[in-house]
């Protein structure tokens, strides 16, 4: 018995290893390209016959560059700390009906530009728990903002809250492109992206890979239904108790 334990420890080590091994791989070959744009556009700042007004636009390209390159950098370590339990979740008693008003509050701007109408529905007065506020609403942005950015001109966003069987859920429902279902069991790791994703936002595939750190910190769950060409459905299940 001692002796499979032992096999399975070593199995489960070198499983570990090879993933941490990908995700650095991944991590370094997603932010080569850029660093290559960023050492052009330093080269061509540096020509003394380069016009003001250009020099203007370059200067502006490399900060905008520099800031989505460092972005990229801290979501990384920020799932990783999440993942590890590195990260502090730092909880106090928070209104979900606020939290959840504020988040649709803040992607409304986004849902105008875009075309979309976001709509944001409580069943009910929704119960206060003890959550990271700052996280957990940084979490709903980040599932609203997605039924946005991958949505369709004139399309809709719903956003739905109630309690039941001991936990609070959350459902965000758009009827957009939707995700093909070989790229469903996927979505969650770090730097994947659906195939149809390209085309509808840019992004380096991220985003849910933090929802569902964030969410399984304060021992909560994330699911995605979808279905090609009639939208995505996000759940996500929080535990209404503080988990001893």
């Amino acid at each position: 018995l001692l002796h499979l334990a032992a096999v399975t420890a070593n199995r489960m080590v070198l499983k570990y290893s090879i993933i941490r091994q990908e995700h650095s791989r991944l991590l370094i070959q997603h932010i080569r390209t850029p660093l290559t744009t960023l050492n052009t556009i330093s080269y061509l700042l540096e020509q003394p016959d380069l016009a003001n007004r250009k020099r203007l636009e370059l200067a502006g390209a490399l900060r905008a560059g520099s800031m989505r390159l460092n972005e990229t950098i801290d979501i990384y370590e920020e799932i990783d700390d999440l993942d590890e339990g590195r990260t502090l979740i730092q909880k106090r008693e928070t209104g979900m009906m606020e939290l959840l008003h504020a988040a649709c509050r803040k992607v409304s701007p986004l849902a105008a530009e875009r075309g979309v109408r976001l709509a944001c529905n409580m069943l009910e007065v929704l119960p206060y728990i003890d959550l990271d506020s700052a996280r957990m609403e940084r979490a709903v942005i980040q599932i609203l903002s997605n039924a946005v950015l991958y949505n369709r001109k004139n399309g809709r966003v719903f956003l739905t809250a109630w309690s039941e069987a001991g936990k609070l859920l959350v459902h965000v429902q758009d009827n957009g492109n939707g995700i093909p279902a070989g790229d469903l069991p996927n979505v969650y790791e770090r730097f994947y992206r659906a195939r149809n994703a390209e085309k509808a936002a840019p992004g380096v595939g991220l985003g849910l890979s933090l929802c569902k750190s964030i969410i399984q910190a304060h021992g909560g769950e994330i699911t995605i239904k979808s279905k090609l060409g009639s939208g995505t459905g996000v759940t996500v299940k929080l535990p209404l108790e503080p988990i001893l």
